[in-house]
């Protein structure tokens, strides 16, 4: 699959797509992402060896799925 699919996907909701796309921006911070819809929500596990930070974790997947929203990336 393709970057730009993979975008796509996650465009669209697919939650697969978006926890690819989350985990690739998370990488670089040794972040994992889990994630799984429940109705109309996203509930998101980030884990780490060392806990990340709340506030700038809450910031890059807000971000994220900001510019997923747009639908303009």
């Amino acid at each position: 699959m393709t970057q730009a699919n993979l975008l796509e996907l996650a465009k669209q909701g697919d939650d697969a797509a978006i926890v690819s796309v989350m985990n690739y921006v998370l990488q670089d911070r040794n972040i994992t992402a889990q994630a799984a819809l429940k109705g109309n929500c996203l509930l998101v596990l980030l884990k780490a060896v060392q806990v990340p930070d709340q506030k700038l974790s809450v910031t890059i997947v807000r971000k994220l799925m900001t510019h997923l929203q747009d639908k303009q990336w």
